[in-house]
């Protein structure tokens, strides 16, 4: 059964703080836990498919349990490459194919398994509209000084070859800087043009507390103000 299907599927749930699996991005990740050895070891004998939910704070007293909260939206993807480690443990390669929507879960094994139901991105703008915010994302990343120049090049070219804004706008917002509650919106919003909207407004933000932040410094730097 594909994950493009509109239909609910059942799928192992990984709970994490603060991560976030994007359609098409890659994640890798080393799983120590018994639970989720269980957990990686049952999805390889069967589609390979995990969803990687973010968990929700005030998570920390339910953690081993069943009922930590999660937000609804969940990355799931399938994992690519595996290594199964001598005492057990895995690291593990996982590509991100959708987001979909948490309906259910079955707490009859040691991890958490979750009926989905798989979510459709698209993008609702113009072809100009679309370009417009394409040439706005380049001006941004391509004075992006938090970043390397290799991994700027990386994302100018992305920007260039990938034609689905949808994908394109996942795949920055998997690979650029950002607070996780705001990749969880992104992962939330099933408009690829509005993620590109989000992604601008973010590295806007951004840039202006990096200026504001450089300023500062070189004030402080020529004795113009109190640090304290």
């Amino acid at each position: 059964m594909s994950l493009s299907d509109d239909v609910a599927l059942l799928t192992p749930l990984f709970p994490l703080p603060g991560v976030i699996l994007f359609p098409s991005a890659l994640l890798p990740l080393h799983i120590f836990e018994q639970r989720y050895r269980e957990m990686v070891a049952d999805a390889l004998t069967a589609d390979g498919k995990i969803g990687i939910a973010a968990l929700r704070d005030g998570y920390e007293p339910y953690y081993h349990t069943h009922h930590a909260p999660i937000y609804p939206v969940v990355g799931v993807g399938e994992i690519v490459e595996h290594e199964r480690l001598d005492d057990g443990r895995y690291n593990i390669l996982i590509r991100g194919e959708c987001r979909a929507r948490v309906i259910g879960e079955s707490h009859d094994r040691s991890y958490r398994l979750a009926r989905v139901r798989p979510l459709r991105s698209r993008s609702t703008a113009s072809a100009p509209r679309e370009r417009h915010v394409r040439g706005e994302l380049r001006k941004l990343l391509a004075r992006d000084q938090r970043t390397s120049q290799h991994a700027r090049n990386l994302w100018l070219r992305l920007l260039d070859d990938v034609n689905d804004l949808c994908e394109v706008s996942d795949l920055l917002a998997a690979g650029v800087c950002m607070p996780p509650a705001v990749r969880q919106a992104l992962l939330e919003e099933l408009d690829g043009y509005r993620r590109a909207l989000i992604l601008l407004d973010q590295l806007n933000t951004l840039e202006r507390i990096d200026a504001a932040a450089h300023r500062t410094y070189e004030r402080m730097s020529r004795g113009d103000m109190n640090p304290n």
